[in-house]
């Protein structure tokens, strides 16, 4: 097939690691992590040779300073100047935030973020946040459920919108909700309905996902919960102690001499 002059073709890029930063809600310059950065564009044929050293120039051209949403416009701008029909870039990165979690003996809680724009040629961004929450609940209500709890879990609270919500916010919504759930003053009511887990992990989530609309200018918001039924790893190995390889070796030999 004989391509034409204007044709377009799809692009990727892939495991992309740079030193950036996110906003942070207790420090102004925001902070410090590393994201895996992963790029997908519709661009002309005649730029397709080009592509990848181009953005990988933009991308280095910055000090780690540079934050996503800076970023993000230093690419789609690249992207526009070659006419790309639309751009979707991605970011995927740890986030480490003092843990407010009541009873818990951990002082860091480690969260997992992903942040991601898309563009057409003649259109606005549409932005796309996630945050993944790890959570362990221990409470005594939870012996008033009829199924136990799988503990822990990671709360995925996913959102579209330009508002600025940090990822304390998103963690002080979930461990809030949490607490209100499970609060002395439900201890109660829990017991009189004999609450599963599925209805209580259900009121758990809309509650998330309640609050975070009420308090945030969002879109096509959803909550879910992911159960971590591995809470550490063990292994089995067979082996043969040098002793008794020593041993068998010395019957064999003995054997073969009589």
């Amino acid at each position: 097939m004989k391509n034409e002059p204007n044709s377009h073709i799809k692009v990727k890029i892939r495991n992309l690691y740079f030193p950036i930063k996110v906003r942070s809600k207790d420090h102004y310059n925001g902070e410090k992590t590393i994201a895996n950065i992963s790029i997908d564009s519709a661009i002309e044929l005649a730029y397709g040779g080009e592509f990848a050293k181009k953005i990988i120039q933009v991308i280095s051209s910055r000090n780690e300073s540079i934050g996503i949403y800076q970023l993000t416009k230093e690419i789609m701008d690249y992207c526009n100047s070659i006419n790309a029909e639309k751009t979707s870039i991605s970011y995927e990165y740890p986030y480490f935030i003092n843990n407010m979690s009541f009873k818990s003996n951990n002082k860091i809680k480690k969260c997992f973020c992903q942040f991601s724009a898309e563009k057409d040629l003649l259109f606005e961004y549409k932005r796309k946040h996630q945050v993944t929450v790890p959570v362990t609940m221990y409470h005594a209500l939870l012996s008033f459920l009829e199924d136990p709890l799988d503990s822990p879990i990671e709360i995925v609270v996913e959102f579209e919108g330009d508002d600025i919500i940090f990822t304390e916010d998103i963690v002080e919504i979930v461990e809030g909700s949490i607490s209100k759930i499970i609060g002395c003053n439900s201890i109660g009511e829990f017991a009189d309905k004999g609450m599963s887990t599925n209805n209580f992990k259900l009121r758990l989530l809309n509650n998330i996902r309640d609050t975070l609309i009420s308090k945030h200018n969002i879109s096509n918001c959803s909550v879910k919960a992911v159960n971590q039924q591995a809470l550490y790893l063990f292994s089995v190995e067979t082996i043969k102690s040098a002793e008794k390889m020593g041993l068998s070796g010395l019957k064999k030999i003995e054997q073969a001499l009589n």
